[in-house]
C-alpha cells in the first residue's frame, strides 16, 4: 500500500453525526480528524503530505468536503477548517479575503458568503446551509478530477485535429493517464521549428491549469501571434503532471506521497512514474524552452511572480536569449521576482533538464487565484507569450541551447558566477531593487492585477459577482463537468470560467 493511500485511509471522513453526513471520499477531496464541537458545530482538520525531501514540507493548505442533510427540514450548520495544533491555541477570526468556494454538484462552483479566516488565512470557519436531504461540497481551492482534464483535452484534440495531437505518456501510479498535448502548423516542417514544453498540476491544491489550459486556448485561436507561434514552435503542453494527486486531494504529492515538482525522479518507475514518462518524453524531445506554473491560493503576503535562474547555469550563447526573457517577465510583475538557491535544486526537474539538455528553464511562475479566474487565465496567457516574443528574436534558438551549443562556457569564473547569484547578499540586493521598482510604480501591462486589488476589509469584487447566495441570478465561478466544453464553448465563453 501506498504511503499517501495510508494516509488518506487514516485521515478520510466517512461518517453521519445527528443527521450530518460528512464525506472526503469523493473525487479530489481531502479532510481529516471530524469532531463534533458543539450544538450544529464541527471542525475537521486540513491533512498534511509526507514530505519525500526537505524542500516538500509544508504542504498542508487544501480541504475538499461533501456534506450532507438527512433530515427533511433545512439546517444551518457551522464548519471549521483547521490546521491539526489547533487545540493548543486560540483562532483569531476575521472576514476571509480567500474565496471558499461551494457547489451542490461538485461540478458548478460558486464563492461562499460570510467565511472567516484565520490571521493567516491558513484556516476558515464556514456557517453552511444544508437544504433538505440534499449535499453541498466545499473547497478552499478548485478541484478538477482528471477524467474531466483528459475528456476536455480529447475534446480539444477531435476539435482541432489538424492542429493538434494528444499523446498517452504512460500511466500514474494508480494507473491513470499522463497526457500530454502537441501544438504546432503542420504546415511548416518540424526541424524547422524550435520546442517549448509547458506544464501545471504538480501541485493539485493549486488552480495552475487555469494558465495552461488558457495557452491551449489562445494557441489555438485566430490570433496572429498564435498562428505566428505554431508557425515557429512546436509547443507541449501538460496540464496535470500529476494526475493520481488532482482525484486524491494531495496538496503536491503523487500517490506515493512523493513531491514530484521539489522531488523530480526520473529513473524511479515505482514511486515516480509519471517523472519517468515525462522525462522519456523529454529525452526523446529536448524543449529549447520551458515554462512550468504554479499557483498561490491563500498565501496573501505574496503575488505574482517568476522564479529567475541565474543565467550562468545556461551555456554561452543561451545567455542573451534569457536575459531578455528574465528582463520582461520580471517588468510584467512589477518587479516581483524570485532569485537564489530554490530556483535551481538539482532534484528539480528544471535543473535537471538544463544539465542534460541547456534548456532555458522558468521552474515556477505563481499566478495568484486571490485576483480571480479571468485574471490568471489572462496572466498566463501573457506571460507565454512574453516567453514567445522575447525568444523569437533569436531563433533558431537550436543554435544557441542545448547540445549543439556546445559544453557550458565561462571556466573558473562561472562557479563562482553561479555561487554569487545564488548568494544571500545578491538576494538582498535583488530584494532591495523589487523595494525600488515598486516604490516608482514600475509599468506593467496588466496594470490592473498591480499592488493588492483585494480589499483588507473582504474579498475581491471579482469573486463577490458569484456568490452561492445569490447564485440565482449571478453566474458560478467556474464549472467543471463532463459537458462544460461543449455549452460554454456554444456560448462563447472559454471552456472554463462563467464570470
Amino acid at each position: 500500500m501506498s504511503l499517501i493511500g495510508e494516509v488518506r485511509q487514516a485521515r478520510g471522513i466517512d461518517t453521519e453525526t445527528n443527521g450530518v453526513l460528512f464525506t472526503t471520499r469523493i473525487p479530489c477531496g481531502a479532510g481529516e480528524d471530524l469532531r463534533e464541537a458543539g450544538s450544529d458545530h464541527y471542525i475537521f482538520t486540513i491533512p498534511a503530505d509526507p514530505a519525500s525531501i526537505p524542500e516538500a514540507a509544508g504542504y498542508d493548505y487544501y480541504f475538499c468536503v461533501a456534506v450532507g442533510n438527512a433530515l427533511p427540514q433545512e439546517r444551518v450548520i457551522t464548519l471549521q477548517a483547521m490546521r491539526p495544533d489547533y487545540l493548543s491555541r486560540e483562532a483569531k477570526w476575521t472576514p476571509s479575503r480567500i474565496p471558499v468556494f461551494v457547489s451542490a454538484d461538485s461540478q458548478t462552483w460558486y464563492v461562499l458568503d460570510e467565511v472567516d479566516a484565520s490571521q493567516n488565512h491558513e484556516e476558515y470557519r464556514m456557517q453552511v446551509v444544508l437544504p433538505p436531504r440534499q449535499t453541498v461540497y466545499l473547497s478552499n481551492s478548485l478541484p478538477h478530477p482528471s477524467r474531466i482534464m483528459a475528456l476536455w483535452l480529447s475534446r480539444v484534440q477531435a476539435a482541432y485535429n489538424e492542429l493538434v495531437q494528444l499523446r498517452r505518456l504512460g500511466t500514474s501510479v494508480e494507473g491513470r493517464q499522463v497526457l500530454l498535448l502537441t501544438i504546432s502548423d503542420p504546415a511548416v516542417a518540424d526541424p524547422s521549428k524550435d520546442r517549448i514544453l509547458v506544464t501545471s498540476g504538480f501541485h493539485p491544491a493549486e488552480p495552475d491549469w487555469l494558465a495552461t489550459t488558457a495557452i491551449i486556448d489562445w494557441l489555438l485561436s485566430d490570433d496572429p501571434q498564435a498562428k505566428k507561434t505554431r508557425q515557429d514552435f512546436v509547443v507541449d503542453v501538460l496540464t496535470q503532471v500529476n494526475p493520481d494527486g488532482f482525484d486524491l486531494g494531495t496538496n503536491g504529492a503523487n500517490a506515493q506521497g512523493v513531491n514530484l515538482y521539489w522531488d523530480f525522479r526520473p529513473d524511479d518507475e515505482q514511486s515516480s512514474p509519471e517523472a519517468v514518462r515525462l522525462w522519456r518524453w523529454i529525452e526523446a524531445h529536448p524543449p529549447h524552452l520551458y515554462l512550468d506554473f504554479h499557483a498561490y491560493v491563500h498565501q496573501l503576503h505574496k503575488d505574482y511572480r517568476p522564479y529567475i535562474r541565474s543565467r550562468w547555469d545556461y551555456v554561452p550563447g543561451a545567455r542573451p536569449v534569457a536575459r531578455a526573457i528574465d528582463r520582461e517577465l520580471v517588468k510584467l510583475c512589477a518587479g516581483r521576482q524570485v532569485r537564489g538557491r530554490v530556483t535551481s535544486l538539482p532534484t528539480t526537474l528544471a535543473a535537471q533538464m538544463t544539465d542534460a539538455f541547456g534548456t532555458i528553464t522558468y521552474p515556477k511562475f505563481h499566478l495568484h487565484l486571490a485576483h480571480g479566474i479571468r485574471a490568471c487565465e489572462e496572466l498566463g496567457v501573457a506571460v507565454f507569450r512574453t516567453l514567445v516574443e522575447n525568444a523569437s528574436g533569436f531563433r533558431p534558438l537550436s543554435t544557441r541551447v542545448g547540445a549543439m551549443a556546445g559544453a557550458h562556457g565561462g571556466g573558473r569564473t562561472r562557479p563562482w558566477l553561479q555561487r554569487w547569484d545564488r548568494s544571500v547578499t545578491a538576494t538582498r540586493l535583488r530584494s532591495l531593487e523589487q523595494r525600488v521598482n515598486r516604490h516608482l510604480h514600475v509599468h506593467t501591462p496588466l496594470a490592473r492585477l498591480r499592488g493588492r486589488p483585494w480589499s483588507d476589509l473582504g474579498l475581491a469584487p471579482d469573486w463577490t459577482r458569484h456568490l452561492w447566495s445569490r447564485r440565482g441570478e449571478l453566474n458560478p465561478v467556474i464549472v467543471i463537468g463532463d459537458d462544460r466544453v461543449t455549452a460554454l464553448r456554444q456560448s462563447g465563453t472559454r471552456s472554463g470560467p462563467c464570470d
